[in-house]
């Protein structure tokens, strides 16, 4: 916990144009950005000799630097630098990074890290990490990326984040002493800049079992909350007009769930249900029947997603179902301007919004409900236990359904949702055609775009993702690169086109 929690634009260089890319992240305080920890690390302890690389390998490696070639000036413009480790020579090569090439001297040892090619004629790693070999810490954090966001400004922040906060430890020093468990302070620091390998596993050890024993606490504490206070107390109410307005009949599993949530709202204790199907079962019209049920109750209903696109996607699915029956449905979102916050937040205030869809935004303190009796939350396990509780206090008690399309085990559900009754949708509406998913790994390369240009040909489409925009954010698949290496290879004969967030 932080004591001296703040703004994340308050942190030495970040800016508001900064700011808004963390947002995106969902980062918005000196918490959030000090929570959002490492998705992997960069091990520069135990390099590789140049000789010992096999093609296409991604490794660390030693070398010194004995020439920077004159950068060639075209299109892009391509630095080489030369480096030898005394077993064998290499060439790095970065495009349009004046800035790399400008850091590494000659005569300096570096660490690098990255996809090594090799021919015939010599070895080349393209847009490498590096660090200098002498470095005190020899273990690099890797965070997920957004646009504008890059590894490196990422761990320039989150030093500068951690020099200045203040931390207060909550866990019993008796525990932490049983457990042989590290101080808060101590773990954060090594979580992200670990001293050694040891640090970092004793860090995860530390945060690992902190995360699972206040989980287990608060979802204690929610249950035995839940079992005591009195709910709002719904009605019978006649929904057949929201059936009777489907294009389409909903499934009995659909049914189901609705009757047994319906059947929750009626009881004097609110409803905590977790509501489970695979994408497309369904969740959101059980949800909407829901909502409809809660507004002919007088009250209002409200879902929060975790992005702002699937926000978006949910309010537009909820106006085909419900506006035609009258419904009021609102969007409250972080991307909003300040103006259309406000009236967001006035409508909400007032009651005219009977339905409300949003993201974290709805937990802000300046959000006021008139009167909420539902709550929805989607992809739960992405928000916590702490936001869901926010969420539950804008009203008196409302009933709360979790939806996930997460395929969590039943014996796994209930011990992670222990406060929850479960509702499953193992059902698909009809029409719906099954979802067939292969894995295979890269030696299928060839017959996988021999598949796509055959349906292409026929009419269909077909859509590559790959994990990152452009080189340098990882040693995954870059999207700029790898359609450039379609477009001039195997998919030449194919229109292609490129989509990113830039």
């Amino acid at each position: 916990m932080i004591v001296n929690n703040s703004e994340i634009k308050n942190i030495k260089g970040i800016s508001d144009k900064r700011a808004a890319m963390y947002h995106k992240l969902g980062i918005f305080t000196t918490e959030d950005l000090i929570g959002f920890y490492p998705r992997d690390y960069i091990d520069y302890t135990e390099p590789k000799k140049i000789c010992e690389i096999e093609n296409e390998e991604t490794c660390v490696f030693k070398g010194e630097i004995t020439k920077k070639l004159t950068p060639y000036f075209g299109k892009v413009t391509v630095y080489h630098i030369a480096i030898s480790d005394g077993t064998d020579e290499m060439l790095i090569t970065f495009f349009n990074n004046r800035f790399a090439y400008d850091k590494i001297v000659e005569g300096y040892s570096y660490l690098f890290y990255g996809k090594v090619n090799c021919t015939f004629a010599k070895k080349e790693a393209l847009s490498p990490l590096f660090i200098l070999a002498d470095s005190e810490s020899k273990i690099v954090p890797k965070y997920h990326l957004t646009g504008g966001l890059s590894n490196s400004i990422i761990i320039s922040n989150m030093a500068n984040a951690l020099e200045t906060a203040e931390f207060s430890d909550l866990m019993p020093e008796d525990i932490k002493e049983k457990e042989n468990l590290l101080q808060l302070k101590e773990s954060v620091f090594n979580i992200h800049f670990p001293e050694n390998k040891e640090m970092l596993e004793k860090a995860k050890k530390r945060l690992i079992f902190e995360e699972l024993l206040v989980l287990q606490l608060g979802l204690s504490l929610l249950g035995k909350q839940k079992r005591k206070e009195i709910g709002i107390p719904m009605k019978r109410a006649d929904i057949k007009d929201f059936f009777g307005s489907l294009p389409f009949q909903p499934t009995n599993a659909q049914k189901k769930a609705i009757k047994e949530c319906v059947s929750d709202m009626l009881k004097p204790l609110p409803m905590n249900r977790l509501l489970q199907g695979d994408v497309g079962s369904g969740k959101t019209l059980v949800a909407a029947a829901l909502m409809y049920f809660t507004v002919k109750n007088g009250y209002q209903a409200t879902l929060m997603a975790p992005t702002e696109i699937l926000a978006k996607q949910h309010r537009d699915t909820l106006r085909g179902f419900l506006e035609p029956l009258g419904i009021n449905i609102e969007l409250l979102t972080g991307g909003l301007s300040a103006k259309d916050k406000k009236t967001a937040r006035e409508r909400i205030k007032s009651g005219e919004a009977q339905i409300v869809v949003g993201t974290h935004a709805l937990i802000q303190k300046n959000v006021e409900f008139y009167r909420l009796g539902l709550s929805v939350t989607d992809e739960q396990h992405r928000f916590g236990v702490a936001q869901r509780s926010k969420l539950q206090e804008k009203g008196e008690n409302p009933h709360s359904l979790v939806m996930s399309a997460t395929p969590i085990p039943r014996t796994l559900a209930l011990m992670i949702y222990a406060d929850l009754d479960i509702s499953i949708l193992n059902e698909m509406p009809k029409g719906r055609l099954p979802v067939k998913t292969y894995g295979v790994d890269s030696s299928f390369h060839q017959r996988l775009y021999r598949f796509i240009i055959k349906y292409v040909k026929e009419g269909y489409q077909a859509y590559i993702v790959c994990p990152h925009v452009e080189e340098g954010a990882s040693d995954k698949a870059s999207a700029v690169k790898y359609f450039e290496e379609l477009k001039n290879g195997y998919l030449s004969d194919v229109s292609l086109g490129l989509l990113n967030g830039k």
